[in-house]
């Protein structure tokens, strides 16, 4: 099941302002995490920073994270977490394929210092822990 939380009021064809007094297109983030309760919490703490201007594509699986990659077009992030699901580091392979077709920022979403070393070395350039992702993102895409 696809899902994605627009993080924004004006219809996808519009521009929002930003504080500059110029004009954006929305910033499309695919964040691939298998806890609905931490994307859900993402969405809402990005619309608490930023009110608007930023566009969330859900991934719970694996799979749908990779369709969603492939499908989704001129993406400012991707932030993805180590274990999906469980607690075994099995999203690698994703990191590494998402690298070769994508030069923008790459979150490691982990507490584990450990996980997030291997996503760095897989392809990500960026951490954080899953409780400062909204705060991260705002902080990669201003």
């Amino acid at each position: 099941v696809e899902q994605s939380v627009r993080v924004r009021v004006s219809p996808p064809a519009q521009t929002a302002t930003n504080k500059q007094g110029g004009c954006d297109l929305a910033k499309k983030v695919l964040v691939i995490d298998d806890d609905k309760i931490w994307q859900d919490l993402w969405a809402r703490g990005l619309t608490r920073l930023v009110g608007s201007d930023i566009v969330i594509y859900k991934a719970l699986t694996i799979e749908e994270g990779e369709k969603r990659f492939f499908t989704s077009s001129k993406l400012a992030a991707v932030a993805i977490d180590a274990c999906i699901p469980g607690s075994v580091v099995n999203t690698l392979p994703l990191v590494k394929k998402i690298r070769e077709h994508f030069s923008g920022p790459m979150i490691a979403i982990s507490s584990i210092e450990t996980y997030q070393k291997k996503l760095i070395e897989a392809g990500c350039n960026y951490t954080c822990e899953k409780g400062r992702l909204a705060q991260k993102l705002v902080e990669i895409l201003r």
